[in-house]
């Protein structure tokens, strides 16, 4: 629908005027269309004195067409000698010291304050807060963090930043959030949390005027019981998948009664991972591999019964699959007067 360029700058055009109304100076990196290289972005900051933070806008891609990837994230860098969120491991770069780290818990507030302000007021799926060395967070020498506004690759996502309205509402959220850390950081103050951005909203669900499909009636069910219902996703019409059209729940006040239940159980959105999964996937579909040896569960099946509980090794037979070339048995068996008892040729 557009590109990202475009978008990010119009964001921070529109978060702009909501800074300043709240008593804060602004300065972007950029006003037009031109490229600052990451180095350059944190340095601009680090120029303007103390009291300043960093805020990076962007927008995500997951690398390829209608992505099923979607929703809003926010990052801070990692701490040093710990993993990136979306990493399985370290590396050296993972205990190099950055000057971002000795900020890590203003950045932390500051990603908090931010990503409250958009779960409250934002209809997006939630991505939740990272962990990250992105550059301008690593070069940063004031609180930074950096804000992926959505998937360009994603076709609902893409659609709505291309819409004023959305983009309106996205770059109001993220200024409350941002003056919510202003004055945690003037009056100390703690900043709004989701539930009073749900307040504010006068009673109605975050982005209403949004086309997204109501499920109401949650108070109505527990005057008559929930029966085998094991969590808020049954109250679904279907079941959760990645093609599902984007959904809110509506629930009168007697329906937090049996909110406050499943919560009490350790009930949320991950807790039915599993049995989506199974009923996405037919197990039946995928064929049992054959068994190389059929009734063997592995080498212990090859051990006799006496002698287990004592101290043993495995050597090979000389005419075994582990016997080597020259048909002798392998010289690991020479440790074996330390033993009390040697298995030998089961192989």
């Amino acid at each position: 629908w557009g590109s990202e360029k475009n978008y990010n700058l119009d964001l921070c055009r529109r978060i702009r005027p909501h800074l300043t109304a709240g008593g804060l100076r602004v300065a972007i990196s950029r006003s037009r269309d031109e490229f600052i290289t990451l180095e350059t972005r944190p340095a601009l900051a680090g120029r303007l004195g103390d009291g300043t933070i960093f805020v990076s806008i962007h927008c995500n891609d997951a690398g390829r067409r209608s992505s099923a990837a979607t929703g809003f994230e926010i990052y801070t860098l990692t701490p040093r000698g710990a993993p990136n969120s979306n990493d399985s491991f370290l590396t050296r770069r993972s205990f190099s010291a950055e000057n971002g780290h000795r900020l890590d818990h203003a950045s932390e507030a500051l990603a908090g304050a931010i990503y409250h302000a958009m779960l409250g007021r934002v209809p997006m799926f939630d991505r939740g807060m990272k962990r990250a060395r992105f550059a301008v967070l690593r070069r940063a020498t004031v609180p930074a963090v950096l804000v992926e506004c959505g998937f360009l690759s994603h076709p609902r996502d893409a659609q709505q930043l291309q819409s004023m309205s959305w983009r309106d509402r996205l770059a109001e959220s993220i200024a409350l959030g941002i003056l919510e850390y202003s004055q945690l950081t003037r009056t100390k103050k703690p900043p709004a949390l989701l539930s009073q951005y749900r307040a504010a909203e006068n009673g109605a669900p975050a982005g209403a005027e949004f086309d997204y499909q109501p499920l109401a009636g949650l108070g109505d069910f527990v005057e008559v019981g929930f029966g085998e219902m094991r969590g808020w996703r049954g109250l679904l019409p279907v079941a959760l998948g990645q093609d599902m059209p984007p959904f809110r729940l509506e629930f009168e006040p007697r329906g937090w009664v049996q909110l406050e239940a499943w919560a009490a159980r350790g009930e949320d959105a991950r807790s039915m991972a599993n049995d989506e999964q199974s009923s996405l996937m037919d197990q039946s579909a995928w064929p049992a591999p054959a068994a190389p040896f059929p009734g063997l569960a592995g080498w212990r099946g090859l051990l006799p019964a006496p002698g287990l509980d004592q101290g043993f090794v495995l050597f090979a037979g000389t005419t075994g699959p582990l016997a080597d070339e020259a048909g002798e048995e392998s010289s690991e068996a020479e440790p074996a007067a330390a033993y009390p008892e040697i298995l030998g040729g089961a192989l």
